[in-house]
Order: structure tokens, then sequence, then C-alpha cells
């Protein structure tokens, strides 16, 4: 892996972290990005049927869903690693390196994502 896109394939490429926790940190980052960015407006040329189930809002409420159930499996010290790092695509540091990896392990065991 010649250049990282995240600072999750830098830990992955260093050895930090296996492919499991990689997928497990993907997949927080993705919920993480629809849960808190703010929604896309564009404009609609014809009236908008489609607000019930599966509307706009429905994917950015099931993606905090998912967020929550998440962070809940993580311990205070894992959650804020994972977060920094998956979710606002920060380095964990020194001193958070080993609750990231156990952090993102947890997750990847709670989506059963394989080894």
């Amino acid at each position: 892996m010649s250049e990282a896109a995240c600072r999750l394939d830098w830990y992955l490429a260093h050895g930090f972290i296996g492919a499991a926790a990689h997928r497990a940190g993907l997949r927080f980052a993705g919920l993480f990005r629809r849960a808190v960015e703010p929604q896309r407006l564009t404009q609609l040329y014809a009236e908008r049927v489609d607000a019930g189930p599966g509307g706009i809002g429905e994917g950015r409420a099931f993606a905090a869903r998912e967020l929550r159930q998440a962070i809940r499996r993580l311990a205070a010290e894992e959650a804020a690693a994972v977060t920094a790092v998956a979710g606002l695509d920060e380095y964990a540091g020194p001193g958070r390196t080993r609750a990231l990896k156990s952090g993102l392990e947890v997750l990847a065991r709670h989506w059963g994502l394989p080894s």
C-alpha cells in the first residue's frame, strides 16, 4: 500500500490493526459520516411524495442508531480512540493506539466481520 487514503489505512499498512479491525473502522467511519454530516439539499423539480419509510432522513437516523449501538459496546477510552481515528480521521497517538486496536476488534466481533 503506497499511500494511505485515511488514517485507518495507515494503521493497517503499519501492522497496528488487522483486516477485520480495518473493515470495522471503515464501517464506523461510514456510519459516523452519515450520522453527523449535514444533509445535502438539492432543488426538487417536482412535488415530493416519498417522505415515508425510505425517505431522505431515514438513512441518517439508521446510521445514528447503528453508531450509538456500536459506541455502547466500547469502553470510554476505546470509544474516544475509534471516534478520533475512524470518525474524525486523526492519528490516535502513542497513548491511544492500544485502545484503538481493542475497540476496532470489539466492533469487528459485534458486526460479525471475518478475520
